[in-house]
């Protein structure tokens, strides 16, 4: 009954894909750490994704822990200095 009047896929990805916009990004060849943690699903898509679990090098990791505890430059951006830090300390 459900089933003909709600297509769960069609729900959850709008456009008919079942890739999710963290895997869109990590097919990019040179994508940054700071364009995937601005997406709105990061948080919960590193504990799940294989993909994106592979991308977090020790390197990026790293980076993710810099956003944490270095002090962003004056002049950097609001979602730099605002919004990667909390983004990250929730990773971890």
């Amino acid at each position: 009954m459900f089933k003909s009047f709600f297509n769960f896929k069609e729900f959850m990805n709008p456009d008919g894909s079942n890739q999710s916009s963290i895997d869109k990004l990590l097919e990019e060849e040179e994508v940054s750490l700071e364009k995937l943690m601005d997406e709105q699903d990061f948080v919960s898509e590193i504990r799940y994704n294989s993909k994106l679990q592979k991308f977090m090098d020790r390197r990026r990791v790293s980076e993710l822990l810099d956003f944490v505890i270095k002090m962003p430059e004056k002049d950097a951006s609001h979602t730099r200095g605002h919004k990667l830090p909390f983004v990250a300390n929730e990773v971890f």
